[in-house]
Order: C-alpha cells, then sequence, then structure tokens
C-alpha cells in the first residue's frame, strides 16, 4: 500500500501515514488484520503446531513469532481481536447484516505434505448504518461495523437451515455480546440473493422473535 507523512504540528515531528489502515480501520500498532488472528486462534482446538499453522496460512506471510505472540496474547485477553470493550452499542433504528460466500485458495497441510485446497468461507459484516458524523459524498463511513467469518463448518453447496448453524451461531453470538438489541429494533439481511441468505431470515426469526426482520 502507499504510505505518506505529514509533519505533526505539535511536535513538529513526521509522521507516517497508512490510507489502507485508516480505511480499514486498523490501528498503526495493529499489523495483522482481525480476521487473521481469530483463524489463527481457531486453530488451538484443532492442537495444530505453530508450524503447521504457518504452513497452512503461507499465503498470508506471517513468522513463527507472530503466531506465537497472537497466541499467547489471547490468554489473557480472548477477546482482544474483536472488541475491548463490554459496553454495547446503541442501535439508532435498524441492524444491518451484510452476508456474502466465496471460496479461498488455501494450502492444507497432511503428513503427505502440502496441496492446494479451495475452502466455501462465509463472511457476514454487522453494522448500524452510515455514520453520520464522518460519512461524505467522496467516503461513505458505516458506524459500528463488526464482523465474523467462518469456514470449517461450511458445506460446498448450502440448501438447508441446518448447514448455516455453525456461522448464525457465530453470528448471534457477535450481535448479543456487542449490540444493544432491543424489540423495537428491526434487522434487514443484505445479500446477493442466494438462496442459503434468504433462508437466514427464518432462522433469526426463531432466535429474535420480537424483532421485525427484512430481506
Amino acid at each position: 500500500q502507499e504510505v505518506y507523512y505529514k509533519i505533526n504540528p505539535e511536535t513538529g515531528k513526521e509522521e507516517y501515514i497508512f490510507p489502507l489502515d485508516k480505511l480499514l480501520g486498523i490501528e498503526k500498532w495493529q499489523r495483522i488484520d482481525n480476521s487473521v488472528k481469530e483463524k489463527i486462534l481457531s486453530f488451538i482446538i484443532e492442537k495444530k503446531r505453530y508450524k503447521d499453522i504457518l504452513d497452512t496460512m503461507e499465503h498470508v506471510k506471517i513468522s513463527l513469532m507472530t503466531i506465537s505472540n497472537i497466541i499467547k496474547n489471547a490468554k489473557t485477553d480472548e477477546e482482544y481481536y474483536i472488541n475491548k470493550t463490554n459496553k454495547k452499542i446503541d442501535i439508532p433504528h435498524t441492524l444491518y447484516i451484510q452476508m456474502d460466500g466465496t471460496y479461498l485458495k488455501m494450502l492444507d497441510a497432511t503428513k503427505q505434505g502440502r496441496k492446494k485446497i479451495k475452502k466455501h468461507t462465509i463472511v457476514s459484516t454487522v453494522h448500524t448504518g452510515f455514520d453520520e458524523e464522518k460519512y461524505t459524498v467522496k467516503r461513505p463511513v458505516i458506524a459500528n461495523k463488526l464482523g465474523i467469518f467462518e469456514m470449517d463448518n461450511i458445506p460446498d453447496y448450502l440448501k438447508k437451515e441446518a448447514n448455516l448453524k455453525p456461522v448464525l451461531l457465530k453470528l448471534f453470538t457477535l450481535i448479543e455480546t456487542h449490540y444493544n438489541m432491543t424489540p423495537n429494533i428491526e434487522i434487514m439481511i443484505l445479500g446477493d440473493g442466494a438462496p442459503w441468505i434468504k433462508n437466514t431470515k427464518n432462522f433469526m426469526h426463531q432466535y429474535f422473535p420480537k424483532n421485525k426482520i427484512h430481506y
């Protein structure tokens, strides 16, 4: 990515600016994306060695030391890579849930060696709409955005609600943990029209029976 620098008027010193990091909401001390941290931590329950994790995520370009630090830090603050605050986010009117599916090319480490595989991955972003204070015509900003992804428990073809349970339970946990849900809040599901995305509406009616849900 491009890097710029400016003079800090208070200190008189040069400061480097990373436009892409600013757009994605990545802090200057945070050089690893949150989704990568979450995937690394998911390997803990699989009892994978650091070297196995490194081989599986070779495309990410990280070191054994980075993997070690992420896992060690998570032991003292398990949710540091999602949200550091326990204060729930207030929702003005509507909670927006954007969902999409894709195939990721990865390396699978086995006893026979490494092989290239494709994993069907579901990604969901949750937010409360546009940030009225930061929004501009040239740079629309989403307010209170969080997200989850699921790749290990997703079948190649989604056609039943049961197949959606792993990712939806993770999604519902995120919503209940970080957003202040009340009966008057409406939920808007956004997607490309895929049948499995439409099916999430039925599942959400069971989990949030008091809320209006739209697709």
